[in-house]
C-alpha cells in the first residue's frame, strides 16, 4: 500500500484538517 501524497489534496481541505492540530509541532510536521 502506497503512501498518501498530502499534496494532492485541496487546500480547502489541508486547511480544515490543520485546524484540528491542538500542538504547534504537530501542525508544523503536517505541512512539511
Amino acid at each position: 500500500m502506497a503512501a498518501p501524497n498530502w499534496s494532492e489534496l485541496p487546500y480547502e481541505l489541508l486547511n480544515l484538517i490543520s485546524k484540528h492540530f491542538d500542538i504547534e509541532i504537530d501542525l508544523i510536521r503536517f505541512r512539511s
